[in-house]
């Protein structure tokens, strides 16, 4: 019971948002021995929520980078505890990720190299606006199991779908599985480019485990 309620507390506090407490809330978790991946739970459904918000214009953008902040601060806090895990257990896969070209935007990426890093996968986290080919060249580089592409933008659709192009250019389809996600990305497009689809940071997680455990990327 005490758990649940200081998941509720990260929860509310980031939907809130209020930053001091959210990182207080955290804090308290971590010494309370929450498991990582739990609290990156409550705080993923709070600032979900909070985006939610902002969709439906009940709150306004100084909040919603209030509670951006927010995530940012509670996420270093718990990559340490992330770390611990993964070097127990070893990674269960590789992924290289990050916002394709034209896409600046870091938050919902965060969210998802957090989890994968908590649900115990390697992440090589490239950041926003990352060429198609620098991706390959980084998986290669990595030995990677899986590329992830996220995008916002209807603009950097066309770069997303590049990426299956450039492999099987490289001749290298095949190689690694490839998933996609972001508010541009449908699941029909992803099943028109032959990729695979995760809707939000939870389906990503789980997708990813699928495809490193066998299975198809579509």
């Amino acid at each position: 019971m005490v758990d649940k309620d200081i998941l509720q507390h990260i929860c509310t506090a980031i939907e809130t948002p209020d930053p001091d407490e959210t990182v207080k809330a955290v804090e308290k978790a971590v010494d309370f021995g929450v498991a990582p991946l739990e609290i990156v739970g409550a705080l993923t459904d709070g600032i979900t929520t909070l985006g939610d918000k902002f969709e439906r214009m009940e709150c306004f953008l100084p909040e919603l980078i209030l509670g951006a902040d927010a995530m940012d601060v509670s996420m270093k806090l718990l990559k340490p505890k992330i770390e611990e895990l993964n070097l127990e257990t070893g990674p269960a896969g590789t992924v290289v990720i990050s916002n394709i070209q034209g896409d600046i935007h870091d938050i919902g990426r965060d969210i998802v190299v957090t989890m994968l890093r908590v649900a115990g996968y390697q992440v090589e986290d490239m950041g926003h606006d990352v060429k198609p080919n620098l991706m390959i060249d980084k998986a290669l580089e990595c030995d990677a199991d899986i590329i992830a592409v996220s995008t916002l933008l209807t603009t950097s659709l066309p770069f997303a779908r590049e990426v299956l192009r450039l492999l099987d250019a490289r001749g290298l389809s095949g190689k690694f599985k490839v998933v996609m996600g972001g508010g541009a990305v449908t699941p029909e497009y992803c099943e028109e480019i032959g990729a695979g689809y995760g809707d939000n940071a939870a389906a990503a997680v789980k997708l990813v485990k699928e495809l490193i455990d066998g299975g198809d990327s579509k």
